[in-house]
């Protein structure tokens, strides 16, 4: 959740520099500053994204956020519902939408 955080803060700086008066900063150095803080604020989102499962793990999804509540009696959810998804992930690299309302967990692959 902090990465959304940081986005929005680097979106209002864009905001604030671009209605600062121009004897504060340059055009040049506001306009490298817009700039930069667009693409951190870029890479931040981007980085909520995707999650890297390592060759021993599997990753646990959970939904938190935008969903309907788990209904009574149920421990895994299987349409479009808050808690434990029926979806594993296995070792490798995953890329989803917008993480920010899943959590991951990773646990140790059991032996067989």
């Amino acid at each position: 959740m902090i990465h959304v955080f940081l986005a929005v803060v680097c979106l209002i700086g864009v905001f604030i520099v671009s209605v600062l008066p121009r004897d504060v900063i340059e055009g040049a150095a506001a306009r490298a500053l817009q700039v930069g803080l667009v693409l951190l604020g870029i890479s931040s989102l981007a980085s909520t994204s995707y999650v890297t499962i390592g060759n021993n793990e599997v990753g646990l999804l959970s939904r938190i956020y935008w969903a309907s509540p788990l209904p009574e009696g149920h421990i895994i959810a299987v349409d479009n519902e808050k808690g434990p998804q029926a979806e594993v992930l296995t070792p490798g690299f995953h890329q989803r939408g917008t993480s920010s309302r899943w959590i991951t967990r990773r646990g140790r692959r059991p032996r067989c």
